[in-house]
């Protein structure tokens, strides 16, 4: 849902600002930060299942993850805005916290309301 917010906003702003390179900004950050997030679930699953040991190299491959794009950013200014793709390279885990953070308030408020918390 939130991702999908982003998207429109970026194809919004690209529309009326007239600039293609928001729009291919968005999508590489959108897709990097998608497959980040999914890495990161993985890794996190992995370590809990099975307590295993590896955590560098799945963190290594996440921060490649991450400055791919960034390199793409800096290096190809004709094609991709910079300050875009950072944006949304933390979409996901911005939108994942903030559901995160929703979710528990109502939990506490509703263990408030039935008298669990004093």
């Amino acid at each position: 849902m939130g991702v999908g917010i982003v998207f429109a906003l970026c194809v919004g702003a690209a529309i009326g600002l007239q600039d293609i390179r928001i729009l291919y900004s968005a999508i590489l950050g959108l897709v990097a930060s998608c497959i980040a997030f999914k890495q990161l679930v993985k890794t996190q699953a992995q370590i809990l299942s099975r307590g295993k040991k590896l955590h560098l190299l799945p963190f290594i491959s996440r921060l490649l993850i991450y400055a791919v794009p960034l390199a793409l950013g800096i290096r190809q200014e004709r094609y991709f805005n910079l300050i875009v793709i950072l944006l949304c390279l933390w979409t996901f885990h911005i939108f994942f916290i903030l559901e995160e953070l929703y979710v528990n308030y109502r939990q506490v408020q509703r263990k408030k309301a039935s008298g669990e918390y004093k």
